[in-house]
């Protein structure tokens, strides 16, 4: 191989494994974003109860209650989601 095939050869070798990265770090980006999301979440719900309870003149049973069907409906979604990730490829359900 002479130095300028070699020099070409190493310049486009280059490029996919530079893709690759940016689309792995792009990958982690966006897994992070949604392993972040549900505890941003259930911070605003909880932010929230102060204010259902006073504007809705609920009990603490009842704010209790809303603490607790939510994170059920939440623990629900995602095992279902868990469940049709495995069924199907996991990257048509992210």
């Amino acid at each position: 191989m002479s130095s300028s095939t070699q020099e070409l050869h190493t310049a486009t070798t280059e490029l996919p494994v530079s893709a690759a990265l940016t689309t792995q770090w792009l990958a982690l980006a966006v897994l992070l974003t949604g392993a972040f999301l549900p505890i941003l979440d259930f911070t605003i719900v909880n932010l929230a109860l102060p204010s259902i309870r006073q504007n809705l003149g609920a009990s603490s049973a009842q704010v209790q209650f809303v603490i607790s069907a939510y994170a059920a409906t939440y623990g629900s979604c995602s095992s279902r989601e868990g469940v049709l990730a495995t069924c199907l490829d996991a990257k048509e359900c992210f």
